[in-house]
């Protein structure tokens, strides 16, 4: 098991470090509506999804391309505000913080794996990963450190210092979910994590990503259009027409 990052973090907002009670879920989304206003019109994406999980449940959700899967995610992660209802993450309403507020709470409590992996191309693979850390006020060394002790845990120790233009796929889905759970966060989002990758690859690096979750003891709610990488998870919903519903 990875040792916890050398610095000490910087202190804590008391409102973002609030827990739920222990009968509380990590993440309650209630009644939650999105629709995107287009050069076409408004589009609603999502009606009355209701969605909890738990501290360490690992949650999936299936649907096609453009059944709003993303969408759900960029509203659990407060990248987007719900056109209606709430999302509640560690007892804390997200649409009552601003945005440095959400910005903050992310970066305290929510580790995110892009489907296009958004690596910073001008960083190698360990300053990539050390970022969120740096950014939580973590010292550049103590960063750099937890960072490398993740890029082993995910089989890249030897590429630490590779720019992700010099990395295949697979590898830049690795640093992804490196960089994701580097903080130990309470809440992973995962968008089609294995969406770019070949089934070999695919298979190689989900095994990695689902033995670092387990060891990091992080919820997990993971959209997903493949049904066996969904099998992997607790409990899985489908995303029907706006609407979560049991599958």
């Amino acid at each position: 098991m990875l040792n916890a990052p050398h610095a000490a973090p910087l202190a804590a907002d008391p409102a973002l470090c609030a827990q739920p009670a222990s009968t509380a879920p990590l993440v309650a989304a209630r009644h939650l509506g999105f629709v995107h206003h287009g050069p076409g019109g408004a589009l609603r994406i999502l009606q009355g999804v209701d969605l909890t999980i738990k501290a360490g449940e690992k949650v999936a959700v299936l649907g096609p391309s453009g059944s709003g899967k993303t969408s759900l995610l960029m509203l659990l992660g407060g990248l987007e505000a719900p056109s209606e209802g709430e999302v509640w993450l560690g007892g804390v309403n997200l649409g009552a913080l601003d945005e440095e507020g959400r910005a903050r709470l992310r970066r305290a409590q929510i580790g995110i794996v892009f489907q296009a992996f958004h690596l910073v191309p001008t960083l190698d693979a360990r300053e990539n990963v050390a970022l969120p850390l740096e950014l939580q006020g973590h010292a550049p060394r103590a960063a750099r450190a937890a960072a490398e002790e993740m890029l082993a845990a995910v089989g890249l120790a030897h590429r630490a210092r590779h720019l992700p233009a010099a990395l295949s796929g697979g590898e830049q889905q690795r640093v992804a979910i490196a960089r994701a759970l580097v903080t130990r966060p309470a809440l992973v989002l995962a968008d089609e994590p294995t969406g770019n990758l070949d089934a070999e690859t695919a298979e190689t690096v989900m095994a990695v990503f689902f033995e670092r979750l387990a060891e990091a003891g992080a919820a997990l709610c993971l959209v997903t259009h493949d049904r066996a990488l969904a099998a992997r998870t607790d409990r899985v919903l489908a995303l029907r027409h706006g609407r979560l519903e049991p599958l």
